[in-house]
């Protein structure tokens, strides 16, 4: 390191002496200077002028001066540059001394007099675009964001061509939430710096956000990854806008590009994967997680099987899946999630023992507890020991403080199926005691009743719901469609659905229930209306 500042040194005096500099009575060189008496073994950057040259030297002092300063600064010596190049400004204040005596002062955390001096070089000098921004980072410094602002906007006139001031500009607007004021500073710098990246970046984030404004998200995001092409950040942000413009081949280019930055880690992987799933692209989100779990380290590698054993299990390829599932766990049996899934598995293929030893297992180490138990009490009632599985579920619903599905239904259609649907009324009624006003136990207790033949007394029950929440939709669509059913007070039911449709009005289930009341009521074309949007909005 020693050596690489001594070639620096003399490279700069070398520079110095070639542009003219002479001394009337000798020529002192870097080996005259280290062999005299007065240097010793001292280290250049240690020197004081004095010690550079003698009094009756005729060198300019303000050049050798700044090459001293300069090279205690690339030593890391910020203070005594300062030093040097104080003195000189005291001598001759130019502007350019004054702009690197107060950026030395600024890198050693900006002092009073710094600011002071600040003050009068932009007097002396006011048509100094750098020296109005030294001035803008002191008051920022002192927390005067005002006059600092004002700094900046002078700088920025003298000379519209300096990205970083209009960067420290918007920093001031966001921080004070002046949002006109950051869009029209962003409008600004890519107008006078069209090669921005920054400004075309900041633009095309806040035109994504606005599906009107599309095709300005991708201009700007284009001339950003123009100027920058290996930005990840501004990779992602140009194949979001491809995307929104439906440009969908070749935003996923780009997508995969982004995606190799990171590819090492899991997560990264995931969002990839969603991605093609979102486009559509089932085999090139498989050849990725094939090439993934080939060239990938462990961990990766890893976590590519399980999403892998996920696209399968969504494609009906259950066996397949649950190999990999299999595989997975074994590998890594901390994670209770895969077994879980071993568990489902098995259970799809009809291997209940298996399964129900895996869930077994998950329940003794408490994972997941509530959804365990209730898939292995579905599994204890499809082998015909319901007494066990109800007994089970009747536990698990006894524990919850607020009564929930999945379990309560499934509970009442095991009641229901083994000892009748007054059993399982009276289960559903137990519970709505135990929490009252509870949407969902009404809802249920609707829907039994309703269908053990008590449809007047169904129709009240669900009512409660409405006096409790009037929109919740849910409730409506039964009430009115109950009616439907009923054949009477159809002028009542069609509020009650127009209520449900307003409020929801794409549900399939709404629709039709408004259509079958159309066509009951006589009104064809009308019903036709609903039926067909039904028919369109029903998977």
């Amino acid at each position: 390191m020693d050596l690489i500042k001594y070639k620096t040194l003399y490279f700069l005096l070398v520079i110095y002496i070639l542009s003219g500099c002479r001394s009337h009575t000798q020529n002192k060189s870097i080996s005259d200077l280290q062999q005299s008496n007065d240097l010793g073994q001292k280290n250049l950057y240690d020197l004081t002028p004095s010690q550079l040259w003698e009094s009756s030297d005729d060198w300019d002092h303000s050049g050798l001066n700044f090459l001293l300063s300069e090279t205690k600064a690339l030593g890391g010596d910020i203070q005594g540059a300062k030093v040097i190049v104080d003195s000189m400004v005291g001598e001759e204040p130019t502007e350019y001394l004054y702009f690197k005596s107060l950026t030395y002062d600024l890198v050693l955390g900006g002092s009073k007099e710094g600011m002071e001096k600040a003050k009068v070089a932009v007097v002396a000098y006011p048509r100094s675009a750098r020296l109005q921004t030294i001035m803008s980072k002191y008051f920022f410094v002192n927390k005067q964001l005002d006059s600092g602002t004002t700094s900046l906007k002078h700088a920025i006139a003298l000379d519209s061509s300096v990205e970083a001031n209009y960067m420290s500009l918007l920093g001031v607007y966001r921080s004070k939430g002046e949002d006109k004021n950051y869009q029209k500073t962003l409008d600004q710098l890519v107008k006078k710096v069209p090669s921005s990246a920054f400004g075309h970046f900041e633009l095309a984030k806040r035109y994504l956000g606005s599906r009107s404004s599309v095709n300005k998200a991708l201009y700007h995001s284009s001339r950003a990854y123009a100027a920058k092409p290996n930005n990840p950040e501004i990779i992602l942000l140009y194949a979001l806008s491809l995307e929104a413009t439906g440009k969908k081949e070749e935003a996923l280019w780009h997508y995969e590009n982004f995606y190799n930055y990171f590819s090492d880690r899991p997560q990264m992987m995931g969002q990839m994967l969603g991605i093609y799933a979102k486009m559509g692209q089932i085999t090139q989100m498989k050849k990725m997680l094939d090439t993934t779990i080939k060239n990938s380290p462990r961990k990766v590698a890893h976590q590519a099987k399980v999403q892998k054993a996920y696209l399968l299990w969504s494609e009906g390829r259950i066996r397949e899946a649950s190999e990999i599932f299999l595989q997975v766990a074994a590998e890594q049996p901390s994670d209770l999630r895969l077994s879980y899934m071993v568990g489902l598995g098995l259970e799809e293929q009809g291997r209940v023992a298996e399964a129900l030893r895996v869930y077994d297992q998950l329940i003794k180490k408490n994972f997941m507890k509530s959804q365990v138990e209730l898939r292995r009490s579905i599994l204890l009632y499809k082998i015909g020991q319901k007494n066990n599985a109800i007994e089970s579920l009747q536990e698990q619903v006894d524990q919850q403080k607020i009564a929930q599905n999945p379990h309560l239904s499934i509970l009442a259609s095991f009641y229901k199926e083994s000892f009748g649907a007054p059993r399982a009324e009276k289960f559903l009624l137990s519970q709505y005691k135990k929490s009252q006003n509870n949407r969902e136990v009404l809802l249920l207790l609707g829907h039994f009743q309703y269908e053990s033949g008590k449809v007047k007394k169904s129709i009240l029950t669900v009512k409660k719901i409405l006096n409790i929440d009037a929109n919740d939709s849910e409730a409506l669509n039964f009430v009115g469609y109950t009616l439907v059913e009923q054949g009477k007070n159809l002028g009542e039911a069609e509020k009650y659905l127009q209520r449900a449709i307003k409020i929801k009005p794409n549900d399939g289930y709404y629709l039709d229930s408004l259509g079958w009341l159309l066509y009951k009521k006589g009104r064809y074309h009308e019903s036709l209306v609903y039926l067909l949007r039904s028919a369109k909005a029903l998977p």
